[in-house]
């Protein structure tokens, strides 16, 4: 198991925070390992995202600003309670793909604060696959 890659999350150089839960949905199917920082502040979100992938099989370590993700080759799958966030949605969707059982996404409506088209989108890519 290799490092992939460390993920700065926002400020000027960093990604945008909104971006990042649904990024390491798609990481915990690699067999790599990520780590995420600089998301201090984000404690609540930092902890929904843990818990939200961990709940769905992925190995991922949270500490005060960020977390570590170690893939495992793809997620198991399982439901996924967005709790009225836009990015635990879309992270969930995403999570839905790269998982062997598929994602229940409690709240998906969600997704449409940040991004109105995204189930659309997301269905179109499924037809793509």
């Amino acid at each position: 198991m290799t490092l992939r890659a460390v993920i700065k999350a926002g400020g000027s150089k960093g990604i945008d925070r909104d971006a990042v839960a649904t990024l390491v949905a798609e990481v915990a199917r690699l067999d790599e390992i990520v780590l995420v920082h600089g998301a201090s502040g984000e404690t609540d979100r930092i902890a929904a995202v843990v818990d939200g992938l961990r709940e769905l099989g992925a190995e991922i370590e949270a500490w005060d600003d960020g977390f570590a993700v170690t893939g495992t080759g793809g997620l198991r799958g399982g439901v996924l309670d967005a709790q009225g966030d836009h990015r635990l949605a879309m992270m969930g969707a995403v999570a839905g793909l790269a998982s062997r059982d598929g994602v229940e996404v409690i709240g998906m409506d969600a997704a449409a604060i940040s991004y109105p088209d995204f189930l659309e989108d997301m269905r179109a890519l499924e037809a793509l696959a």
